[in-house]
């Protein structure tokens, strides 16, 4: 897993390719929040030629003067003025912006988050201003293709008895936790699309910092055991572990090192070392064409009843993000209205 291991700012080299030299085709991309992870993925969506990067926002003057050096766009501090004047199909998120959500989707464009942004405030209110302005939303996280993880995931695609019963995930490197969490849960949610339920979890801080050191949660649900582990750590690990009525699977991958192995349902033992792929190649591609609205929503639900789980130690419901709408398909709103001249819907 490469992500977490991203260097700082600081360590990003400072000569970009020219943005002539870009394919014409590329969709015109706005970036809010200048980060190391927002310099990684321009960088993979230019080379890509899915997303040309025309401006950049940030409050900040240092992230600005960074991303001048970075880049030679235009840069602007006025977040909000330039999100409503500028041009851009699509607006990548650097950094946790759910206040802003609505007005870039209500100017028509698409909404791509970087996984360091997407807490759970972003996410649905992300998720919900896609569905009300008709945009895609794409949660960028080049995690989800560490080595392994795609073959795993179509091992449970493959046959309804390789559903998992039972699910570990366990997420270390030096990120912040939230991070590593959010990359649990998105490992957990491709695997276990819909997973509502109680959520029960814990947090340690450590006795020298108060920066959040590791996080633990457990799901009990009608139909699977789901629990995440999300841990501060030097080096980059993943481990997940499930079991099914077809079989048992786990996935260890290191920073350099990977190991897929399941047993199938005559007992036979099978492992092999997964391909590993360029993350930020494939993420480039992936997050030009998909809509992970949905997802994005049940990401949100669980980031969110963790941490209410975690502060307040009692267990918490996952379905606080997921409730069903009312959402008016005819007629208009009145103080009184009347049956006979509204059309709700409940999705």
């Amino acid at each position: 897993m490469n992500t977490p291991t991203t260097p700082p700012v600081a360590a990003l080299p400072t000569a970009r390719p020219p943005i002539a030299t870009l394919p014409v085709a590329a969709r015109a991309l706005a970036v809010v929040g200048w980060t190391a992870e927002s310099a990684d993925a321009v960088e993979a969506f230019r080379a890509a030629g899915t997303f040309l990067p025309v401006g950049i926002a940030d409050a900040s003057g240092a992230a600005l003067v960074r991303a001048r050096q970075d880049t030679g766009l235009t840069c602007h501090q006025q977040v909000r003025q330039f999100l409503a004047t500028a041009e851009y199909d699509a607006v990548l998120l650097g950094v946790p912006s759910s206040d802003l959500v609505s007005l870039i989707a209500g100017r028509g464009a698409d909404l791509l988050v970087l996984a360091g942004a997407a807490d759970a405030d972003t996410l649905e209110a992300a998720a919900e201003a896609a569905r009300t302005h008709g945009v895609r939303l794409a949660v960028v996280r080049p995690e989800a293709h560490d080595a392994g993880i795609g073959d795993l995931v179509r091992l449970v695609e493959s046959e309804d008895d390789w559903r998992p019963r039972y699910l570990e995930v366990t997420v270390e490197g030096p990120a912040e936790v939230e991070r590593l969490a959010g990359a649990a849960i998105s490992h957990a949610l491709r695997l276990v699309p819909a997973a509502h339920g109680l959520v029960r979890a814990s947090a340690w801080t450590g006795d020298t910092s108060t920066f959040l050191r590791s996080v633990r949660a457990s799901l009990d649900a009608d139909d699977v055991q789901l629990h995440l582990s999300a841990r501060h750590a030097p080096r980059s690990f993943v481990r997940i572990v499930g079991d099914a009525d077809a079989g048992a699977f786990e996935l260890q991958i290191s920073d350099a090192d990977a190991t897929l192995s399941y047993t199938s349902r005559s007992g036979e033992r099978i492992q092999y070392p997964p391909e590993w792929r360029d993350h930020w190649t494939v993420e480039a591609h992936r997050v030009a064409f998909v809509d992970d609205s949905a997802r994005a929503r049940e990401e949100a639900a669980l980031l969110s009843a963790i941490a209410r789980s975690a502060t307040s130690g009692e267990p918490q419901d996952t379905n606080c993000c997921a409730r069903p709408e009312l959402r008016l398909i005819e007629g208009r709103g009145e103080s009184r209205p009347s049956r006979g001249n509204l059309r709700l819907v409940v999705s």
